[in-house]
């Protein structure tokens, strides 16, 4: 695998523990289901895969699932 020693994989990373320390702000204490890395001169980029609870996460206040699902509800 090409870059593989670049790419770093953490499992159930505590996200909410990660802002709070990071930006000093008060968050529940979420945990994603994986957080992948890639580092590269002095650069690291990320990204939050979440694969159980996306239903959980796009619920609208009320609990009930939002009116229209489209490519702008992810951004």
């Amino acid at each position: 695998m090409e870059h593989r020693e670049n790419l770093r994989l953490i499992a159930q990373f505590e996200i909410g523990r990660y802002i709070r320390r990071e930006f000093h702000n008060h968050i529940p204490g979420y945990r994603v289901d994986l957080l992948l890395t890639f580092s590269r001169a002095c650069k690291e980029t990320s990204l939050i895969l979440e694969y159980d609870g996306l239903e959980y996460y796009t619920k609208t206040p009320s609990g009930s699932p939002p009116r229209t699902s489209t490519a702008n509800t992810w951004r």
